[in-house]
């Protein structure tokens, strides 16, 4: 995974660049990015996965729309990650991301499960701890 630090020292295409010579066939490269715009470069570097980091609602449509309208978007996945929440993942999931990383969920578990039904039993079980 490329990150913001990586890209701060390195800038976004010297990243890209230097992961894709280390990675093997096997792996996939990821890239954290924080702009619309950044989201378009680095799909055009062909890469396998972009998480959209603390970006908005709005912001995420706006770049998922540009990534289609460019064709770019059929080979990447997208991901959601930052400031998403249970209360607002609905939103997020309506973005036209395939991936939502939510770093709350532990937490917040009990909710989650709740809230989408997961596990029927799950509470019974030993691998439960209410908190």
């Amino acid at each position: 995974m490329i990150k913001d630090n990586h890209i701060a020292v390195l800038g976004l295409e010297k990243a890209i660049t230097a992961a894709k010579k280390a990675a093997s066939f096997t792996r996939k490269i990821e890239v954290e990015v924080e702009t619309v715009d950044d989201a378009v470069r680095t799909a055009q570097m062909g890469v396998d996965i972009i998480m959209f980091d603390n970006m908005t609602v709005n912001e995420i449509q706006k770049a998922v729309k540009m990534l289609e309208e460019k064709g770019l978007r059929d080979n990447i996945i997208l991901e959601a990650s930052g400031g998403i929440s249970i209360e607002n993942v609905d939103k997020y999931g309506r973005t036209g991301v395939d991936v939502i990383s939510i770093g709350r969920l532990r937490t917040h578990r009990t909710g989650l499960i709740s809230a989408f039904g997961l596990f029927q039993g799950f509470e019974d079980s030993r691998l439960y701890r209410k908190e």
